[in-house]
């Protein structure tokens, strides 16, 4: 009910915002020097601080509507991880294998416990058996130069393969931005396979966002649900600072599952089902394609990811 209360608000601000027809405020006010365009995060309708387009677009497709250009991606540590993006700007797609689960920006993953605690002990970042495809869709907003509309509306469509269970699911995804503010909800099926049962089960992952943008800052709130016997939930606050040619970028998750946690330090497992995990990451533009960050706890095993994204 708390969740609902607060969207309705948010849908409030972003009709009634005196800024509504602005994109940006940087576009409206000399003073605040916009993002350059090589940082394509900026224009997400959703997770905008994330790093990862493909990662953001996994919970929510909406957020590639607005995507322009076309570019990869790659997140390196005990594997590599390429995604293809493309877009014009009213409508986006991507290609990725980068599904989003077990990374600081993602859902929580259903697998084995003894695999999930081999993986903690050894800081293995979790491998996702699914691939993803999805589209973005600008359904109303800048119509021009000059021309805006009060608000901006963006559909998106998932679908996902799972080389595990052999299946294909998916989901829809909305966003809506006006002035400084944005929302989103997204809604999709999954499925794995219980090593109790040995049978392929669904369940329904839902993503609320929440988010700010004022000038070159950006500010998320992201609210995650996995409806499966092996519940979970996850409270995310992040947010992004663009400095000339860089990005600072930093979060603090909260997570509540049916797994148990585990203590770096002590380097044991705890009867407790609730965590907390935090994220730093820095990424530099140079040549205007390229940018290249280092991540702190990306894959939520205290890990330094590398990531390389180049545009087009």
């Amino acid at each position: 009910m708390g969740i609902r209360v607060i969207f309705i608000l948010l849908i409030s601000l972003i009709l009634f915002s005196k800024n509504a027809f602005a994109e940006r405020l940087c576009d409206i006010f000399t003073w605040m020097k916009c993002p350059e365009n090589v940082s394509r995060s900026y224009s997400r309708s959703s997770s905008a601080s994330s790093p990862s387009s493909g990662g953001s677009s996994a919970l929510n497709p909406a957020s590639l509507s607005m995507l322009k250009g076309f570019g990869f991606e790659t997140f390196i540590y005990d594997h590599l991880e390429i995604g293809i993006a493309t877009g014009n700007g009213k409508v986006g797609a991507s290609v990725s294998p980068q599904n989003s689960e077990e990374t600081f920006f993602g859902n929580v993953a259903i697998e084995n416990i003894g695999d999930y605690k081999a993986r903690m002990v050894n800081r293995k970042s979790y491998r996702s058996p699914k691939f993803n495809l999805a589209m973005g869709i600008k359904l109303a907003g800048k119509r021009g130069s000059k021309k805006k509309t009060p608000f901006s509306l963006n559909l998106g469509v998932l679908g996902k393969y799972n080389q595990t269970t052999d299946r294909i699911k998916g989901g829809l995804g909305i966003t809506a931005q006006g002035g400084i503010f944005s929302i989103g909800i997204s809604s999709f099926y999954d499925d794995y396979i219980d090593e109790y049962e040995n049978k392929k089960k669904n369940y329904r992952v839902a993503s609320y966002t929440a988010g700010v943008k004022w000038g070159g800052f950006i500010f998320d709130y992201n609210y995650t649900e996995s409806f499966s016997k092996r519940r979970s939930r996850i409270h995310l606050i992040s947010g992004a600072m663009f400095i000339h040619k860089f990005i600072f970028s930093g979060g603090r998750r909260f997570e509540s599952s049916y797994r148990p946690k585990y203590r770096y330090k002590e380097r044991r497992f705890m009867d407790e089902k609730d965590r907390k995990d935090s994220f730093y990451g820095v990424q530099y533009s140079f040549n205007g394609h390229f940018l290249i960050g280092a991540y702190f706890n990306y894959y939520l095993v205290r890990d330094l990811t590398l990531g390389l994204t180049f545009l087009l």
